[in-house]
């Protein structure tokens, strides 16, 4: 499985690739900073983790763009923000799940 993790804090990426590679040792797990739609175009990942630095605030607007561009695109989005409303937009954009740090 291709697993791409969109997030702009170094330390937070290390760590939820390790996390990524704990749950699915044969994943392939790369990350990025830069534009989210050329990420996902070039890795074609299974699986997006949108991290806290893109998903706070705006986390929605931008699941819903990935989603346009990749229907079968599983997304997970991590997130501080940790109130019912947050969640509800970003499941309702198109994430899989919503997992508070």
């Amino acid at each position: 499985m291709r697993i791409l993790i969109l997030d702009d804090e170094p330390l937070r990426v290390a760590a939820l690739t390790a996390a990524a590679r704990r749950a699915c040792p044969a994943a392939h797990v790369t990350s990025t900073a830069g534009d989210p739609g050329a990420a996902t175009d070039d890795a074609r990942p299974g699986l997006l983790v949108i991290g806290p630095a893109r998903a706070d605030p705006g986390g929605a607007d931008l699941v819903r763009a990935l989603r346009a561009r990749c229907r079968d695109l599983a997304v997970l989005v991590v997130s501080g923000r940790d109130t019912a409303d947050a969640a509800v937009e970003a499941m309702k954009a198109g994430a899989g799940d919503y997992v508070v740090l």
